[in-house]
C-alpha cells in the first residue's frame, strides 16, 4: 500500500507547475517592471485566478478516467493521471532490468512500481487512451505522472530541492501503447493490471504484465512547462494590450539576459532555460507581427494543452470540479 496518496501528489505537483509558470513569466518580463503598464498588467494577471487545477470526484473519475486538469483563464486543459508507487527491492520477472538475473548490485535492483489499469474495473488505461485518441483532444495533453518517491520524508526533501515535479516522470498515455507496438507487444486492454517500474533517477523504466523496456524522455515535461508559460504570456499580452501598452514587448533574450533567468530560477538546468527562452522569444515575435496586422493577440501553442471550448462535445466533461490555486 503506498504511503503517499495520489491526491497528495495531485494537489502538490499541480500547484507547483502552476506556480512555476507564474514565476517564469514574471522573470521573463522583469526588465520592464519600471513601466506602469507592464507592472500593472502582471499584477492584474496574478491577482486573478489565472491558473487552477480541476479534479474529479471518485465517482466521476471511475467514469472518465482522469483525476486532474490544469486550466487557465483562457480555458486550457491538461489531463494528468497521478500515480503513487511502492518501493521494490527487486523484480520477480527474470527479464526485468531490476531482477537478480540482470543486476548483481542490490542498489541497481531497487526501484518503484506503479499500477496501470489498477482501478476497480481494471480499465483506467483504456479510458485514458480513448480520451487521448479523441480527435478533439491533443494526445500529449493526456499523461501519467509517476512521482519517483514513496515516503513522506522523500516528498518533503523533494519540495525543498525545487519541487516534487522535478523527481516525477511525465509519460503520455499513448506513448506507452506506441512503445509496446514497437516491441511487438499488444496494447494494454481492460481486465489486466500492469506495472510501470522505474529507478529513482527515472533513467531506467519498463512496463509489464506484457513486458518491455520503456524509454522515458524528459522532453515531455520540458515542453509542457514551456507551453504553460506561453499561455501565461498570452494572458499577460492581452491585459497589456487592453491597458494601451505599446508593442513590441520582447521578453528576456537568450543570449543577452539568459544568465539573469538562470540565476533567478535556480531549480532549472541550462538546457531547460534555453528551451523556455527560445520558445518565449519566438512567441513574442509572433505576437508583435500578428498584433500589428490584426490588433489582437494570437493564441499560445496547443500541443500539451487543450482549449476547453473545443472539448464541449466530449460527454460528461462538465462534471469536472475545480481545485483552485
Amino acid at each position: 500500500m503506498p504511503e503517499i496518496s495520489e491526491k497528495t501528489f495531485e494537489l502538490n505537483i499541480t500547484s507547483e507547475l502552476l506556480n512555476l509558470s507564474r514565476e517564469i513569466t514574471i522573470a521573463l518580463f522583469n526588465k520592464y517592471f519600471q513601466f506602469p503598464n507592464v507592472c500593472n498588467s502582471l499584477l492584474e494577471l496574478f491577482k486573478s485566478d489565472t491558473l487552477f487545477s480541476v479534479g474529479l470526484t471518485q465517482e466521476q473519475e471511475a467514469r472518465l478516467g482522469y483525476d486532474v486538469a490544469i486550466n487557465d483563464g483562457d480555458k486550457r486543459v491538461l489531463f494528468l493521471q497521478y500515480k503513487s508507487g511502492v518501493e521494490k527491492k527487486y523484480s520477480l520477472n527474470s527479464e526485468s532490468q531490476f531482477s537478480a538475473n540482470k543486476q548483481t548490485c542490490l542498489k541497481l535492483r531497487r526501484h518503484i512500481a506503479f499500477g496501470i489499469n489498477n482501478d476497480s474495473a481494471n480499465r483506467q488505461h483504456v479510458v485514458l487512451r480513448g480520451l487521448a485518441q479523441n480527435e478533439i483532444v491533443k494526445e500529449y495533453s493526456v499523461l501519467y505522472v509517476f512521482p519517483r518517491m514513496t515516503t513522506m520524508d522523500e516528498l518533503i526533501n523533494a519540495k525543498e530541492r525545487g519541487g516534487i515535479w522535478k523527481q516525477s516522470s511525465f509519460v503520455p498515455v499513448l506513448d506507452i501503447d506506441k512503445q509496446a507496438r514497437d516491441n511487438g507487444i499488444a496494447p494494454i486492454e481492460s481486465g489486466i493490471r500492469h506495472r510501470y517500474r522505474t529507478n529513482y533517477e527515472g533513467t531506467n523504466s519498463e512496463v509489464n504484465y506484457y513486458y518491455y523496456y520503456y524509454y522515458y524522455s524528459e522532453s515531455y515535461i520540458q515542453s509542457l512547462i514551456a507551453e504553460v508559460v506561453l499561455i501565461q504570456m498570452e494572458r499577460f499580452y492581452n491585459k497589456y494590450a487592453k491597458a494601451g501598452g505599446v508593442f513590441p514587448l520582447i521578453p528576456i533574450e537568450k543570449t543577452r539576459d539568459g544568465k539573469f533567468l538562470k540565476s533567478t530560477l535556480k531549480i532549472y538546468d541550462e538546457s531547460w532555460i534555453d528551451i523556455i527562452l527560445e520558445r518565449a522569444y519566438k512567441y513574442s515575435e509572433k505576437v508583435f507581427e500578428y498584433y500589428s496586422r490584426h490588433s489582437r493577440i494570437p493564441s499560445a501553442p496547443s500541443k500539451y494543452t487543450c482549449k476547453l471550448k473545443e472539448l464541449r462535445a466530449i460527454q460528461d466533461l462538465h462534471l469536472i470540479s475545480y481545485q483552485i490555486f
